[in-house]
């Protein structure tokens, strides 16, 4: 890491992995839930089959969405940590 970008996830470390996380999985999250939610949706009006029933709908917003975002958050924490502290020294 350069100067300024340690500097920068010093920052970022203090408000802490929490917070760090949640904000990644809502940045990242949500897009890939709407698209999973309302990808079986469009595909299934414009093939005139049956759509999807809205617990479905919100099943996979949660299932994809909150999942993708909080395991790219988890990876990006750890990779910024391991960066820092190999910069430490």
């Amino acid at each position: 890491m350069k100067t300024f970008d340690k500097q920068a996830w010093s920052k970022i470390r203090v408000k802490g992995h929490a917070r760090f996380v949640l904000q990644v999985a809502l940045r990242s999250g949500i897009p890939v839930g709407v698209l999973a939610t309302f990808g079986p949706w469009l595909f299934a009006v414009l093939t005139h089959s049956m759509t999807p029933s809205p617990w479905m709908m919100a099943l996979l917003f949660i299932c994809f969405g909150v999942a993708f975002g909080y395991l790219r958050g988890e990876r990006e924490w750890q990779r910024s940590e391991r960066a820092y502290h190999e910069n430490a020294a």
